[in-house]
């Protein structure tokens, strides 16, 4: 009854946290998150978690890194719900890695496994709302949605790497706390495009 409990606990989070409006324009945190921080804050959270266990869990982050434009709980949702995944798919005996360091004007954070990685058919749908490689009762398909509304919010962005095999590796990208709001708005608009900070 208490699995069943937290199950349905998780999917009405899931789904409060999914159906949350998101902001539109950029708003800078009165706290920006200490990304080192947040990273062993959601390290010792999932640590004790069943499917953690037998998991390797390393951590790579570069020192001094900048804190960036997301709020502290909005960064250990969005890592808790990438480590949780990572662990998920690997199984006993896997490994997964968190690595965080300073790319330009962004910190960038990556969570890899050596897993079997996304399937080809399902990668293009990867981040819409229920799209879930997990069996029925076991994921709710929100928790990638939820995690690219929060950074998108903040003015980064969220992808798969699909260059990385084997296993799979998720890449956030988040605009350092110092830039301006336009600057991360940008960002946030066209990731693809040159980044120009005004004058």
């Amino acid at each position: 009854m208490r699995k069943e409990i937290d199950r349905i606990n998780k999917i009405v989070r899931d789904l409060l946290d999914f159906a949350r409006p998101t902001v539109k324009s950029v708003t800078v945190p009165s706290e920006p998150a200490n990304v080192e921080v947040a990273i062993y804050d959601t390290v010792s959270l999932v640590t004790p978690q069943k499917s953690v266990r037998d998991v390797e869990l390393a951590v790579d982050v570069h020192p001094d890194l900048p804190p960036v434009l997301l709020q502290r709980e909005h960064l250990v949702q969005v890592l808790l719900n990438l480590l949780l995944n990572a662990a998920d798919v690997c199984g006993p005996g896997g490994r997964v890695m968190v690595r965080a360091e300073a790319a330009g004007d962004f910190v960038k954070i990556s969570v890899e496994d050596n897993g079997p990685g996304v399937s080809p058919e399902i990668r293009s749908r990867l981040f819409e709302p229920f799209a879930t490689t997990k069996e029925v009762g076991k994921g709710t398909g929100l928790g990638l949605a939820v995690c690219r509304g929060l950074v998108e919010a903040a003015g980064g962005t969220i992808a798969l790497d699909a260059t990385h095999t084997p296993g799979a590796r998720f890449v956030v990208l988040l605009p350092r706390a110092g830039e301006s709001a336009a600057f991360a708005a940008q960002a946030r608009t066209d990731p693809r495009k040159p980044l120009k900070q005004q004058e």
